[in-house]
């Protein structure tokens, strides 16, 4: 039996990230810029500094890891 997606009894670790991120192509020196639900991976052990932990391993120290962060405030905007 498979997991389903977002299965809160699937524990996900920093390994678990970076063997998916690798799974799908990812290679050291490559940039990566990802956006995800935290509660679509199931639990991961260590919050999102696991995530984030993983994809820069995957990456190596040649590589880059970008982060999509929404506005935290009003946003202005020109008319």
């Amino acid at each position: 039996m498979q997991a389903e997606t977002g299965d809160k009894c699937v524990l996900v670790t920093r390994e678990d990230v970076a063997r998916a991120a690798r799974d799908v192509g990812v290679v050291e020196g490559d940039t990566l810029m990802f956006h995800s639900s935290m509660k679509s991976m199931g639990t991961v052990v260590g919050g999102p500094d696991t995530v984030i932990d993983g994809f820069l391993d995957a990456v190596g120290p040649t590589g880059t890891v970008a982060v999509r962060q929404p506005p935290l405030g009003p946003q202005i905007t020109s008319r």
